[in-house]
């Protein structure tokens, strides 16, 4: 048997092998490989016959509760499949100490709950799980003290899922894909000094997803959201996804983040089940082409600079070098007057993506869904850069109402999409707008949509040969039919007073930006004319 801190040997004869001490099971097959990682106390047994038989002897063993509630109750297993727990105070000490950093998060639990809470795990598995089930929801709260502080709580837990479950176990690749994802959560300091762990727990996400025989058959993970399927391919590409990220924001090697997340979408794009890890690879992709497309262009670097360029004084349209526009940059920060072919394809397929995103939050979380925020604000994004104003300021009009709405108005990706549109809104390119391929173009049309009804029961997705209704209040969700527009309206009465709200304010610039987006109309013809001459 194993001792924990030393990994040597001991015989039921040994003095840590006594009646009372505390033990995990492990290495059980078959059947009893459920109550592997189960603790409780060793029973009375016959030190005579333990010292002839050795590790052979079955002995019994009072189990703890189990982590799915399963009652104490007592069974017999073999020595060799018994681990003394001699770490057990230092380590639930230590699990008890990222407990409290985790749940000291949520406002609405009190503190004497909280210790009530974790006084009551009295095992390692139990702790674990009071971790675990915090994961999920400490992603709505939007600060990045939460986020760090169960990020390095997942470093620790991944440690003791190791040890308890094994490192191929369905519990280890959860935890390592719940750190992957609080890493790109993370401050870009942090992001930095951590990037090299991030891909190493990455490769190790990969050789476990090419490992795991429980990954024949798409599962769910412990800790992890019910209605997200995991394979083998699906949990490389979540794997491969995040190596990119981190490559992509750290290191900024281009080149190999492309190589990566084009192998992770070779992997799930035609697996039905894997579309939430798909809409990451999509986005996270368009990103990728739009700073390879135009890398000083983006509206983030933009918004940025624009401080320092107001007081160098240095002031330029959409990559027109002429004065008088509300948007300031360096000359360094300019782009072309006529963007390259090479430069066209990587915005074209910049684009693509983010809308093949979008469409996939669309029918998956619905239209007044935060991911579908977010997604209207990053095709927003994608627009500015291809100086394209009509979709510009109507993708990110939109993003501002449903954002106001999700999160408030003093969210900072409400202020995010604010600042955008004030920015460009009173404004135009007087540069050659990126030329659109068919299908980019036909994308961008309003018609395009992929929204699923708006009732929580009913599963149906729009098509352009059945077009649902829009709220005639918000102006944001859609329903399939008005019984369940009816159905819905409990849910969405809130979502739809905060944005109506917004709606009607951004609704009166409406008429000014119908005379701007002609106007801009009229200057790309005649860049378009001249260009051609």
């Amino acid at each position: 048997m194993q001792a924990d801190h030393d990994r040597q040997t001991e015989e039921p004869g040994d003095p840590l092998f006594e009646a009372g001490a505390r033990v995990e099971l492990h290495g059980l097959q078959t059947s009893g490989a459920l109550l592997n990682g189960r603790q409780g106390l060793l029973g009375e047994f016959d030190a005579a016959e333990a010292h002839q038989r050795g590790l052979d002897i079955r002995l019994p063993i009072e189990l703890d509760y189990g982590v799915n509630g399963d009652p104490p109750r007592t069974v017999k297993v073999r020595a060799c499949n018994l681990l003394v727990i001699r770490r057990a105070r230092k380590a639930r000490k230590e699990l008890k100490k990222r407990a409290h950093s985790v749940l000291a998060h949520f406002s609405h639990i009190p503190g004497p709950q909280t210790e009530a809470l974790i006084e009551s795990s009295f095992n390692d598995l139990l702790l674990l799980n009071v971790i675990g089930e915090a994961m999920t929801p400490i992603q709505q709260i939007q600060t990045g003290a939460a986020h760090q502080d169960l990020y390095a709580a997942l470093d620790f837990v991944l440690r003791v899922c190791t040890e308890l479950y094994g490192e191929h176990s369905q519990h280890t690749a959860s935890t390592l894909l719940w750190t992957l994802n609080m890493f790109e959560r993370l401050s870009l300091e942090v992001q930095q000094r951590e990037a090299k762990k991030c891909c190493k727990k990455g490769a190790q996400l990969q050789a476990l997803a090419r490992a795991a025989p429980w990954l024949a058959e798409p599962t769910t993970l412990p800790w992890w959201m019910e209605h997200e399927l995991f394979s083998a391919g699906v949990l490389e590409a979540a794997a491969l996804a995040h190596m990119a990220s981190a490559v992509q924001s750290v290191d900024a090697d281009l080149p190999k983040a492309q190589r990566l997340y084009e192998q992770g979408l070779a992997l799930v794009e035609d697996v039905p089940h894997g579309n939430h890890v798909l809409r990451m690879l999509y986005n996270n992709l368009g990103n990728l082409h739009e700073v390879l497309g135009a890398p000083a262009f983006r509206p983030t670097s933009i918004l940025k600079m624009s401080a320092e360029a107001k007081r160098d004084k240095t002031r330029r349209r959409w990559g027109s070098g002429a004065r008088g526009s509300e948007q300031c940059l360096p000359d360094e920060q300019c782009t072309p007057h006529v963007f390259p072919a090479t430069a066209v394809a990587h915005l074209n397929s910049a684009m693509r993506y983010g809308l093949k995103h979008l469409r996939l939050c669309e029918s998956m979380d619905g239209l007044c869904s935060p991911s579908t925020a977010n997604a209207y604000l990053t095709i927003g994004g994608h627009a500015f850069t291809c100086r394209l104003r009509n979709h510009c300021i109507r993708y990110l009009r939109r993003a501002q109402v449903l954002l106001s709405a999700c999160y408030g108005t003093e969210h900072h990706q409400t202020l995010f999409a604010k600042r955008m549109y004030d920015a460009f809104s009173k404004d135009m390119p007087s540069a050659l707008a990126v030329p659109l391929e068919a299908d980019v173009e036909a994308g961008l049309s309003s018609h395009s949509m992929n929204a699923r009804c708006g009732a929580q029961s009913c599963d149906k997705v729009e098509s352009a040969s059945g077009r649902f209704k829009e709220c005639s209040r918000c102006h944001s969700e859609r329903y399939c039919s008005q019984a369940c527009q009816r159905e819905g309206w409990p849910a969405h009465k809130t979502f739809c007073k905060r944005a109506a709200a917004v709606h009607s304010t951004l609704h009166e610039d409406k008429p000014l930006q119908k005379s701007l987006n002609r106007t801009s109309r009229d200057v790309q013809e005649l860049l378009r004319s001249d260009v051609d001459k």
